[in-house]
């Protein structure tokens, strides 16, 4: 994270990833994207999300794959 880089709202980042601001919410207390809260209002770094997102394989904005149930 540069130490001059100014965090984003949660409407920025929904903004930013184009998605709802509910989503980014869920998201960001799930630990899916980082996120930190402060003064109850979430805050996000764009380095640090996408230092994740380079280091995961996995889209955290994918919808879960249903179970096949076995017969």
């Amino acid at each position: 994270m540069d130490i001059r880089e100014e965090p984003l709202t949660v409407d920025e980042m929904a903004s930013y990833l184009k998605k709802s601001a509910y989503t980014v919410r869920e998201h960001a207390k799930s630990g899916a994207i980082p996120a930190h809260k402060v003064g109850g209002t979430w805050r996000f770094f764009l380095s640090e999300f996408h230092a994740q997102r380079t280091a995961e394989v996995v889209d955290p904005f994918a919808a879960p794959r249903s179970r096949r149930r076995k017969s």
